[in-house]
């Protein structure tokens, strides 16, 4: 797990941190800024994101827009559980066979 400071407590998945207010944070947030912002260990939130359970990109370095956790955690409970359950579309490496492909 990523260090954290004295404030912060782990407790498995989410990390208590010193509380944090979103008009202090960036629109577009590094993974240390955007876990803190959720609440989570650096290592959780990027791989949750890396799961596409948390909106992110990748650019080298996770990057994540402020707007959209916001909106993500004002969603509901119902919404965010439709998204996790979506199949991701995965297409084969250029030149590996797939099993069970023509």
């Amino acid at each position: 797990m990523e260090a954290v400071s004295d404030a912060d407590t782990d407790h498995g998945d989410v990390v208590s941190r010193s509380a944090v207010s979103p008009d202090t944070l960036p629109e577009v947030m590094t993974l240390a800024e955007a876990a803190q912002l959720l609440r989570f260990s650096d290592s959780v939130l990027a791989d949750r994101a890396g799961r596409g359970e948390v909106p992110g990109e990748f650019l080298g370095e996770w990057r994540f827009r402020k707007s959209r956790l916001l909106a993500l955690l004002d969603a509901p409970a119902e919404l965010r559980k439709e998204r996790k359950n979506e199949v991701a579309v995965v297409r084969p490496i250029r030149g590996r066979k797939v099993k069970g492909a023509a």
